[in-house]
């Protein structure tokens, strides 16, 4: 004979609940019953406290079951337990409107509302994000962090090419910007003009994918490289010795360039992204430098073997702006700017100045947040 399948449903219920009440007479039980067992749905035991409330530190909460039917139970069940749920969702909600209402009453005390209704307790952040940290950069040519993705169906073409800030001037033209106020009207923007001397081809460099990104397999050179991207190389070309690429140059008279040959062809079967080395002609600018900047620029569209040979037919040879840009052509321009010094954070954020009478000092910052958490907003 197998064991009588006993179940308890559970309930919480407030004791002083109408519909306990009425739910309990149903049952034919006292309000405060605790404990039902049945068997196949026949009560066969109860415990029971009395008709009173059951002191809530001996039972808390007050719990009722019932020896009904599934039916009945559920019914019963979900009766209660609506009624407690939404008692639950109006105490909350009283809680979410208050507490606004709250909070700006305590705001309006702190910052002393009566006296300045004019006043915001907010603002848009100072200074930029995108240029952190803000202190000296640790190279001053650019860096192309994302070359525009590669299309073997277009020729093959270079991607960047490098110039000098020349200077600035103002150009006068038609703003075509629909909403705004001068839309199609004249208006006068500054411009740089960027002076871009021919930069000369001087190596290839090949690079592979791995699941750790991109890996550069070998890099080729040309067989004659100028003093001025040798320079490029030397901490102090007035105190070295200069040799830098004498053995590598005997590579191209040795075995009619054996060597060279064997790496291009490394590149053409290994590699899958090709960029070509190039440096700018610094002595063609006003500029004092004699130090050459060296690049990679990316090679796209045709196939590797393609772009390996166009790379490579480049060598020595001087490549215009005209050849990488087009007129009229939108392009982005990357470089840094100039340092301004040992600059105070007014000037390096834009914080507001403080009153007249702030001891020790006007462009300082105040308070700009919370203690904890620290950091700025």
């Amino acid at each position: 004979m197998s064991a009588p399948n006993r179940s308890i449903v559970k309930c919480i219920v407030h004791p002083f609940m109408a519909q306990a009440q009425a739910t309990a007479q149903h049952a034919n039980c006292s309000p405060y019953i605790l404990t039902y067992l049945s068997v196949d749905g026949k009560p066969i035991s109860r415990t029971t406290i009395s008709s009173e409330e059951p002191p809530l530190h001996a039972y808390p909460p007050p719990y009722v079951s019932f020896s009904q039917s599934s039916s009945d139970v559920n019914s019963i069940c979900g009766l209660v337990a609506r009624s407690a749920v939404a008692r639950a969702d109006r105490s909350e909600r009283n809680q979410a409107r208050s507490a606004p209402r709250q909070l700006e009453e305590t705001a309006a005390k702190c910052h002393g509302a009566d006296r300045w209704s004019h006043r915001k307790y907010e603002a848009p952040r100072h200074g930029s994000l995108a240029f952190l940290p803000r202190k000296r950069s640790a190279r001053h040519r650019g860096k192309v962090k994302s070359f525009p993705k590669d299309d073997p169906k277009k020729p093959v073409h270079l991607t960047a090419a490098m110039g000098y800030k020349a200077g600035m001037t103002t150009t006068v033209r038609d703003l075509d910007r629909p909403g705004a106020k001068m839309h199609k009207k004249e208006i006068v923007e500054a411009v740089t003009i960027i002076e871009t001397p021919p930069m000369i081809a001087v190596g290839i460099v090949g690079y592979i994918e791995t699941p750790r990104g991109l890996r550069s397999l070998t890099t080729v050179w040309a067989e004659h490289l100028s003093d001025e991207v040798k320079r490029r190389f030397y901490k102090n070309w007035y105190k070295s010795k200069k040799k830098a690429f004498t053995k590598y140059a005997k590579s191209y008279s040795e075995n009619k360039g054996a060597s060279v040959t064997r790496e291009l062809e490394r590149i053409k079967k290994y590699c899958t992204v090709v960029r070509l080395l190039a440096h700018t002609q610094i002595r063609k600018t006003p500029l004092k430098q004699k130090k050459a900047h060296l690049m990679e620029i990316q090679v796209n569209g045709g196939s590797v073997p393609e772009k390996v040979d166009f790379a490579h037919g480049l060598f020595e040879k001087p490549i215009e702006i005209d050849s990488v840009f087009e007129q009229d052509e939108m392009i982005d321009v990357i470089a840094v700017t100039k340092g301004h010094g040992f600059q105070g954070v007014t000037s390096r954020w834009g914080t507001k100045k403080l009153p007249r009478k702030t001891h020790k000092g006007l462009r300082k910052v105040a308070c700009i947040g919370a203690w904890h958490p620290s950091h700025v907003q």
